[in-house]
């Protein structure tokens, strides 16, 4: 069978539709992606696939919001122009910081949570305003 011109250039029409489709989405398409391998691939135990189970499903999230959060926030200061790579750095500090207080350092919960607090608030003071430093790139 002998396809006519017309048939060939719908074709080839919904080959790019359905392209572009996937392009702006490649997002999602590729958490789908992964989230399907990991099903797929994932151990089964009692007939009950663990990958799919709610408690490791809850896992993953906690595991994620920190970063999820910092990811919203970087792209916001991205957004208007204000990059800043110093969120890294200071994410990793704050963490063996909280960390070494809780072991090493003997101290309770509060007193790591009041140190890490006063910590932020000593690194917020040392922050230039965006007045001073608009004056000081037009100098």
């Amino acid at each position: 069978m002998i396809s006519s011109p017309a048939q060939t250039s719908r074709r080839s029409s919904n080959q790019k539709r359905i392209l572009e489709t996937a392009l702006r989405f490649q997002g999602y398409l590729g958490l789908l992606i992964v989230f399907v391998l990991g099903a797929a691939f994932s151990p089964v135990r009692d007939n009950s696939n663990l990958f799919l189970d709610i408690t490791n499903q809850m896992n993953i999230v906690r595991y994620v919001a920190t970063t999820g959060i910092i990811a919203i926030g970087m792209t916001l200061v991205i957004l208007i122009g204000e990059i800043d790579l110093s969120v890294g750095s200071m994410l990793a500090f704050v963490a063996t910081l909280t960390a070494f207080l809780l072991t090493t350092g003997g101290m309770g919960t509060l007193e790591t949570l009041a140190i890490v607090l006063l910590a932020r608030d000593w690194g917020l003071s040392t922050v230039p305003s965006p007045q001073a430093c608009a004056s000081h790139r037009l100098s």
